[in-house]
């Protein structure tokens, strides 16, 4: 999307229009749940001015785009860590916009600063739930740690990129792995349908590709299944504990898979599976309509063992 992107300080004369503007747009962006019905009110829906102004006053910029005729048509803010890293929060869209590219052009004006003026890392955290993790991993965003959110009923994701590298995408988190294989159930979509497939796992990738194996070897091969997301267990417990079932109202066709009558939004454990579970996070999530297809693994060759003979 064409326009132009302005960064406002505390110390700008316009920063309290600027910030009247921005309050206002977060307000009505954030005024629904997301694409899934059922989710909490998200926490900028009461955004206010004078809550930025003094974000403004601590040292964060806003970052602000602006279309054609000068109108916001989107926002975000960066505050700078302890490490030097520049930290982004409530990246906004205008509702009409979304999809359009506000948010890529927000993101590659901060990244063009930030590779500028060296700073080591974009870092932001990213609502699983909400089907945000995918978004970002398109543009070059690798998950580095999972934030639960203390006293949230949601799941973040912490990602970050070097400023300036090139913007490689990591649709299935490939370089997330957990330090043991953990308990994980695995979400796929089939004719207004769900599917939970319970397994261990040491990652996202294995857990969706894992999960896709078994799925299509239940229903059969080219089944047209799509994977929705999937959900780890980070309890302090062993993480060789056997898969609980993922959550009231399905009906178990064998002991790892579970079908569940419906849309997405009609299965609790899969819109928030904290409230199945306070122990199961959400791990990733593609919202619905963007659910994609997992290719099925070859299947593995025996290697012919190999017989020593004397040759006379």
């Amino acid at each position: 999307m064409s326009g132009r992107v302005l960064s406002v300080t505390g110390s700008d004369p316009q920063a309290r229009r600027w910030a009247d503007r921005v309050a206002t747009l977060t307000r009505r962006a954030f005024s629904d749940t997301g694409e899934i019905a059922g989710l909490p009110r998200p926490d900028g829906a009461g955004d206010e001015a004078a809550t930025l102004l003094d974000e403004l006053a601590a040292g964060s910029a806003l970052w602000i785009a602006l279309g054609p005729s000068a109108e916001v048509t989107g926002a975000m803010r960066v505050a700078e860590t302890d490490d030097g890293a520049w930290c982004v929060h409530r990246v906004v869209v205008d509702p009409a916009l979304r999809g359009g590219g506000v948010g890529r052009l927000l993101l590659s004006a901060l990244d063009r600063a930030a590779a500028d003026r060296g700073i080591p890392a974009l870092r932001l955290n990213a609502v699983v739930e909400r089907g945000l993790p995918p978004l970002y991993a398109r543009l070059g965003y690798h998950v580095t740690g999972l934030e639960p959110g203390p006293g949230k009923p949601l799941s973040e994701l912490v990602m970050e990129r070097s400023p300036g590298s090139p913007g490689v995408p990591a649709p299935l988190a490939e370089e997330w792995i957990w330090p043991a294989p953990r308990p994980t159930v695995n979400w796929f979509a089939l004719a207004g349908e769900m599917y939970a497939v319970t397994g261990h796992h040491r990652g996202v990738a294995d857990a969706a590709r894992g999960a896709a194996d078994a799925l299509a070897a239940h229903l059969g091969p080219g089944t047209p299944f799509r994977y929705a997301g999937t959900d780890a267990h980070m309890d302090p417990q062993p993480a060789d504990r056997s898969c609980p079932p993922p959550g009231p109202g399905g009906l178990r066709l064998d002991p790892h898979i579970t079908r569940y009558a419906g849309p997405r939004e009609r299965v609790p454990a899969h819109v928030m599976p904290r409230t199945a579970d306070p122990w199961r996070f959400a791990v990733w999530r593609h919202n619905p309509g963007r659910e994609t297809r997992i290719a099925p693994r070859p299947p593995v060759r025996a290697v012919p063992s190999v017989r020593e003979e004397t040759i006379p």
